[in-house]
Order: structure tokens, then sequence, then C-alpha cells
């Protein structure tokens, strides 16, 4: 993070393939020794997600337990704040209450990168435009904490969401979101419909990777009959490959 790394977000309309790429940046993460937390933002509330995530975590969730107690300890402060359930076993269940304070998950991102024993630490959130305003200025704040306060932290971010997500992030002048969301987010566009040699390269690529190929009037066929569509693309090589 910080001066090592980019966060960056990924924009597009439905069916351009945001999803598939933040999953193939954590399955790519976690092949170099990082860690990788996916998540979707919901009314949920991102600090609810993220606490929910970690616990149950297959991999490392025991590990994490005692910090993420630390973590909600530290920050508990009124019953009437956001609350946090960890979705343990029944007789292991608890509930904190947390507060929306970016030092403090700034803090509790950077201990986990830390603490398990890998790389680093990938987080990623889809449907970022379905936020509440008050968790994308979470958002901001913490990755602000991480590239200032723990700016050794190597903790990256990818989150993505349709096109009208930039604008949410900044707000109205008047009640800003996000100041400036470019200085903290390497915004990238997915285009609409993918040009022949980036529809050929998505085809080839994975049938290559386990010994298989395409004929070029079968790539010509997927080019015309899905028009470059990334998600009809998906569509008929996962039919084509099923037959």
């Amino acid at each position: 993070h910080g001066r090592s790394g980019y966060d960056q977000v990924l924009t597009g309309l439905r069916g351009t393939g945001k999803s598939v790429l933040l999953t193939e940046m954590r399955e790519r993460a976690e092949k170099q020794g990082y860690v990788a937390i996916g998540m979707q933002a919901t009314s949920e509330g991102l600090i609810e997600s993220l606490g929910r995530s970690v616990a149950l975590d297959p991999h490392q969730g025991h590990r994490w337990r005692d910090l993420l107690d630390r973590f909600t300890a530290e920050v508990s402060f009124s019953l009437s704040g956001p609350r946090l359930d960890l979705g343990m076993e029944a007789q292991e269940k608890t509930t904190r209450d947390l507060p929306h304070d970016a030092n403090a998950v700034a803090k509790f991102l950077s201990d986990l990168a830390e603490t398990s024993d890998a790389r680093g630490l990938l987080v990623t959130i889809d449907e970022l435009q379905m936020a509440d305003p008050k968790d994308l200025r979470l958002l901001g704040g913490v990755l602000n904490q991480l590239n200032t306060a723990h700016s050794g932290s190597h903790v990256l971010f990818a989150g993505a969401g349709l096109p009208n997500l930039p604008r949410r992030m900044m707000g109205d002048p008047e009640h800003p979101v996000i100041t400036n969301p470019e200085r903290l987010f390497r915004f990238q566009q997915l285009p609409v419909t993918l040009p022949p040699p980036a529809l050929e390269q998505a085809l080839r690529e994975p049938a290559r990777s386990v010994g298989a190929d395409w004929h070029p009037e079968a790539i010509d066929a997927v080019h015309q009959a899905s028009a470059g569509s990334p998600a009809l693309v998906q569509i008929y090589a996962a039919a084509a490959w099923s037959n």
C-alpha cells in the first residue's frame, strides 16, 4: 500500500466482467502469497461485512479471532452504534457495537496483514455503488490512513461498481463524500464490448492452460454471436466447454 501499491476501482455496466476480475485478482494475489478477503457492499455496512468475512474465513478465521475481538473491544462505544455480528457458532456468538472509525479500521487491516504470515492483504468490495455514503466516506478515510499512518503496510484494495460510482464517491460540492477520490483510487472503466484481439485472448488463454485451444472459425462464431459482449462470451465459451 502507499508508495508500493495502488488501490483500484473498476467501473462498468452489468456483464462487463467486474466481479470476474475481482475474483481473478484475489486468486492471483493468493498465488503470490497474499491473503485475500472478498466482500460485497450491502445494507449491512462495510465494517459489519468486514468483521463477518474475517470471522468466517475458512483459512484464517481461527487465527484472526483474537485480533478481531481486541479490535471490537477497543472501539466499542454505545448501544446506539452500528452492530457487528461475528457469525460464530451459536455458543460463541457475540455482538459488538462499532463506530465508523477510520483510524481503528486502518490499524485493524494493517495488523491483519502482519498476523497472516503472508506477503500482505488484499481486500475487494463488489457493488460499491450500493454502499451507504457513510461507508464510502469511511472507506476513503481508511485508505487515507493506510497511506499516511501505515504506509509500510502491505494492504491493497480493489473495488468495483457501476459507472455512476465515481460520482457517488464525490457527492455534491456542499456535501462531499470523498474529496478528490482520484488521489486514492486508480479508476478503470471496462469496455462494453471486447475488440477481436481481446476476445480471442479471453477464449484461448484459459483453454491453453489446460492443453486445449480454439479453432479460428469457432472464435469467429463466438464473436459474431456475442457481438463482443463479455458476459455473452463467457456464456458461449462455457457452453462450448461443457459440450
